[in-house]
């Protein structure tokens, strides 16, 4: 959205509202260069890359709550989540309590902030954001405040449409590139092989737009 008027130079308000608007365009680009989060692990700072389709995959398997708009979550499905954003391919091989307990150990008794693992979710399916109503989020669901489904389906799909844009292997789709990054491509391979239709800009949340839409009549109205 972009509007001029005299009254609404320089507003600190709007200025966040702006930043609000990008931070998607940023995130995705940032997905595509490897870059990703800072968090807090133990009392340590670490860099979180954008986790990859398999860590998703694997919450699925676990039914977290997390991946679902109604679940709700306690602090070991936040320490699991968290521990498979960062561990992913080692814990594949952990099964049962042995994930709660590795999951327990990885954080130090510390428990992962909700927001910023809402936030990884929201940001890794963000680009099936495109997709017309009934796209379905590119076929893991999420929709309407459905739980997002990252099934064995899901995934081999994926995989396949993702080789056919990239040549990199399974295990690389599956294990190594960011989730937002396997997403742009796989809208790529819909746009130019299956012709499907979508708009390049990322739709913005309808409260984003009407906080801007108050913000800006009431300084107007001034």
């Amino acid at each position: 959205m972009s509007f001029y008027h005299p009254s609404l130079s320089d507003d600190p308000v709007l200025d966040a509202i702006d930043r609000e608007e990008r931070k998607p365009v940023a995130t995705e680009l940032a997905a595509l260069l490897g870059s990703g989060y800072v968090w807090s692990v133990a009392g340590e700072t670490a860099a979180l890359p954008m986790p990859p389709p398999g860590a998703f995959g694997m919450l699925t398997a676990i039914e977290s709550p997390l991946l679902d708009p109604r679940g709700k979550p306690d602090d070991d499905d936040l320490r699991v989540a968290g521990f498979l954003f960062f561990r992913a391919r080692e814990a594949k091989f952990i099964g049962g309590e042995d994930v709660k307990a590795a999951a327990l150990n990885f954080w130090g008794g510390s428990t992962p902030d909700r927001a910023d693992l809402y936030e990884v979710i929201r940001d890794a399916f963000g680009p099936y954001r495109r997709l017309p109503p009934g796209g379905r989020r590119g076929g893991c669901r999420g929709d309407d405040g459905e739980p997002l489904l990252i099934d064995s389906m899901f995934l081999a799909g994926l995989v396949t449409r993702v080789h056919r844009v990239t040549g990199l292997t399974p295990d690389a789709i599956l294990w190594e590139l960011p989730m937002a990054a396997a997403a742009l491509y796989d809208l790529e391979f819909r746009r130019y092989e299956l012709h499907t239709v979508f708009r390049d800009a990322l739709p913005l949340p309808p409260t984003l737009v009407k906080r801007k839409i108050e913000r800006i009549y009431e300084l107007i109205k001034r």
